[in-house]
């Protein structure tokens, strides 16, 4: 099924990736991937909650995962949540490899000079 929800998300076919990473959850319930994709199926979707929720779950089982907190500094922004947002994104940093910190800190100077700091 994850095989399945990733052709889906890179087609940007969101409703049948949400679908097939929900289906994927009865084989491997602890999926972090999953719920990632799951996270960022719902956000395309503009379900930004649910996308939160998938994300945090995500976060439960891969705590150190970049793109686990660089997403959900993400959705939090969109819910105009910038504290939250801003936690998340120096997570993001403090796992990155070197290779992806100079995007993410980018990425946390414009939320920090959205909320005005």
């Amino acid at each position: 099924w994850i095989h399945l929800a990733d052709q889906a998300r890179l087609s940007q076919n969101w409703a049948d990736a949400a679908t097939y990473y929900q289906k994927a959850f009865s084989l491997a319930p602890n999926s972090a991937p999953a719920f990632v994709g799951l996270g960022l199926a719902f956000y395309q979707q503009g379900q930004i909650t649910d996308a939160v929720t998938a994300t945090v779950e995500a976060a439960r089982y891969a705590p150190q995962e970049v793109s686990v907190h660089r997403n959900l500094a993400l959705f939090y922004r969109a819910l105009n949540q910038v504290d939250k947002a801003i936690s998340e994104a120096q997570l993001a940093i403090r796992y990155a490899p070197s290779n992806q910190q100079a995007d993410l800190k980018a990425f946390l100077d414009d939320l920090q000079r959205s909320k005005g700091q």
